[in-house]
């Protein structure tokens, strides 16, 4: 018995309707759990995390509404006021004239100044709600934030010496994991800090802003191909049962070169260093290696730097789900750490 060519283009049609249906649930169905990351509590290192991370999320710098190119510093921020949101936030970025997400009055005669990347620049939190911004409500103090989204202690530096330090008292440095690569091309090359061009920052933001855009099936073909690959992603346990990376022995070589290098002149400063990583990296080693290079002042820049262990205050709560920075009450624990540490100083100072 033949096939009626219209019988079988209906049910050809029939089962294209239902792929299609079937795909739109479970983008739908994605797209749900994702807004809603509070379903993910149980689990941070699972595949939809990894799908946010790295074929969903935003990226600040390379946002043209949010971030330029300089030919300094690869980038900073564009002065002004933009918005900048993932799917566990929505925030103001309030731009200065030099592109650091603080007013034009912190740039003048400063007293306490934060370098850092984007976990001191306060991504996923609103400007009032920065470790920065806390600090100068609780201490009455002038502070500026600096810190820009993935700046090494390098660029951090070379950003300092475009302020004035004139009445600056401390300088907190953030310093995160990935910092390691930029200290070491810094010093490969003679401490001279390499600078991608306005070319290059285009294709990186052009290639990212592609990466990240929707389209229909988008979910739905990653999370199947990840799923063929990694059947054990559905049951893997959380990141905090992992062996964390090897510690390298000359990042903190690689961190006191910077400072020593450093164009800014940073006299008689204060200086207190904190390390923040995403919410599993967190485990002290860099600090404690630093702190024993300290203790050895073999140069008199190291008598005023201390480095404080945020990673016993820091718990998983103080982090977003999906996304690997801190959330509001995470930046209020690193604040009231630090504002115990200036206490501490200025104390000992004034013996």
């Amino acid at each position: 018995m033949s096939i009626k060519p219209k019988s079988l283009l209906g049910e050809i049609g029939g089962y294209a309707f239902a792929l299609i249906i079937s795909i739109a649930l479970l983008e739908f169905s994605v797209a749900f759990v994702l807004n809603h990351s509070d379903l993910l509590r149980f689990k941070r290192d699972n595949l939809l995390r990894n799908y946010y991370m790295k074929h969903d999320r935003s990226i600040i710098q390379f946002q043209p509404d949010c971030a330029r190119y300089d030919p300094g510093l690869g980038y900073t921020l564009k002065p002004g006021v933009c918005r900048f949101s993932n799917r566990e936030f929505d925030t103001e970025y309030r731009v200065n004239s030099l592109g650091m997400r603080d007013d034009e009055e912190s740039l003048a005669t400063p007293e306490v100044i934060v370098l850092g990347d984007s976990y001191a620049m306060g991504w996923g939190v609103e400007q009032n709600e920065t470790f920065a911004e806390i600090i100068a409500a609780q201490t009455g103090m002038k502070v500026l934030n600096t810190a820009v989204s993935s700046y090494g202690t390098v660029r951090e530096l070379k950003a300092l010496s475009r302020i004035s330090l004139e009445r600056a008292k401390f300088l907190i440095i953030q310093y995160c994991r990935n910092d390691y690569e930029e200290n070491l091309a810094y010093l490969k090359n003679g401490n001279t800090l390499p600078v991608m061009s306005e070319a290059e920052y285009s294709k990186i933001a052009a290639k990212l802003n592609h990466k990240t855009k929707y389209y229909f099936g988008k979910h739905s073909a990653y999370l199947l191909k990840s799923l063929a690959k990694q059947v054990k992603y559905l049951v893997k346990p959380s990141r905090g049962g992992k062996t964390p990376p090897p510690f390298r022995e000359d990042e903190t070589s690689l961190f006191i070169n910077a400072l020593l290098h450093s164009p800014a002149n940073l006299g008689e400063l204060t200086v207190i260093v904190v390390e923040l990583n995403s919410q599993s990296d967190n485990d002290g080693r860099f600090v404690a290696a630093l702190n024993q290079r300290l203790a050895t002042k073999d140069q008199p820049l190291l008598d005023r730097v201390q480095a404080l262990d945020l990673s016993p205050s820091l718990k998983p709560d103080d982090f977003f789900v999906l996304d690997d920075h801190l959330n509001a009450r995470g930046h209020r624990v690193v604040a009231e750490r630090l504002i115990e540490a200036m206490g501490k100083s200025r104390k000992h100072l004034d013996r």
